[in-house]
């Protein structure tokens, strides 16, 4: 067997309701030389039944014999993976016939790139989450967001605030990602890495075509209830200097944003130690109640103290163009943590 130029990679942990049509996918390529390397993160239903039923020389099933988490499994993977080029595919997503061969070319007509996105749409087969205002939101707004953000100055950029590369778009230099790692987080391991790779001056551009389906569903690791206390660490984690520049040149941070991942935020601020001072909003409202404290709310247009933490994602742009135009100096005076 020729050696292959990608392997496909993916994580599945009790994904059995849709890893066959990933899988599928996979195969439909119209790029062959490619190895489909999954590793099973300790599954309890048939997930693995069902991928053992492929009798494709290709594909290569690494079972684990404990739940470690997502970041912790895909950093085992990579020892491995062999092949010069690495593309992300997760389980419940569609990859179009075109995306290796589209992404592969891109990659080897542009040798400065380290890593490539391509342009992707949200779907799903469920009629209740095609009905809430959840996949509406995604559909309308951040299918947009994400898809114009598709060139190296603009990614780095955007990255460094928020994440803008969906984590199953991407191919990559398998080196480069060996390098980088994964870290052992069970939400916020794709961020991670993307922002390590901008701080480290990898480059990272996007194929502008559609080769990537995301399904959104209501089993989503995104969609879960503490999946925001998770993410929370992992950003107050990663962006710890940023946040002390803005203590350093304020004494305390504001969050702006009043939602569930601003609380979380809260919460992992106070527990790392960092001095908080409370929450921002359109307008004030009710104090929120956070680790045993109550904290204000003040409005923006009221609010003087400097050094505020935007954790509110719909509204993150017009916030930052808002204090921009006040005067405000970003990564000084304020920062996007998501």
């Amino acid at each position: 067997m020729t050696s292959p130029m990608i392997t496909a990679l993916m994580t599945t942990f009790n994904s059995s309701d849709y890893v066959c049509q990933a899988i599928d996918s996979v195969l439909a390529q119209t790029y062959q030389n490619f190895q489909l390397l999954i590793l099973d993160d300790a599954s309890t239903d048939s997930t693995c039944q069902l991928i053992e039923n492929y009798r494709d020389p290709r594909i290569r099933l690494i079972r684990q014999p404990q739940n470690l988490g997502v970041g912790a499994t895909l950093a085992r993977a990579l020892q491995y993976i062999e092949s010069p080029f690495i593309a992300k595919i997760d389980s419940d997503d569609l990859c179009l016939p075109e995306r290796f061969a589209r992404q592969l070319a891109f990659m080897q007509a542009h040798p400065e790139l380290d890593i490539v996105k391509c342009y992707f749409s949200y779907f799903t087969e469920d009629a209740e989450v095609e009905a809430s205002e959840r996949y509406q939101y995604f559909k309308a707004v951040k299918e947009a967001e994400h898809n114009n953000i598709n060139h190296p100055e603009l990614i780095q950029q955007e990255l460094q605030r928020w994440n803008c590369m969906i984590h199953s778009c991407y191919l990559a230099k398998t080196r480069v990602i060996k390098k980088l790692d994964y870290l052992p987080l069970r939400v916020g391991e794709d961020y991670s890495l993307f922002y390590r790779a901008v701080q480290a001056g990898f480059t990272i551009g996007c194929v502008p075509e559609y080769l990537l389906q995301m399904r959104v569903s209501r089993s989503s690791v995104t969609a879960s209830a503490d999946a925001a206390v998770h993410f929370a660490d992992t950003l107050v984690q990663l962006k710890h200097e940023q946040l002390l520049t803005l203590i350093r040149r304020h004494g305390a941070l504001t969050l702006y944003g009043t939602g569930g991942l601003a609380i979380a935020v809260a919460a992992r601020l106070i527990e790392h130690g960092l001095p908080f001072a409370g929450f921002a909003a359109r307008i004030s409202s009710e104090p929120i109640q956070v680790s045993g404290r109550t904290w204000p709310v003040l409005s923006l247009e009221t609010m003087q103290q400097r050094g505020v933490v935007i954790a509110a994602q719909p509204v993150r742009q017009q916030v930052s163009d808002e204090l921009r135009a006040a005067g405000w100096r970003e990564w000084q005076d304020f920062m996007v943590i998501a």
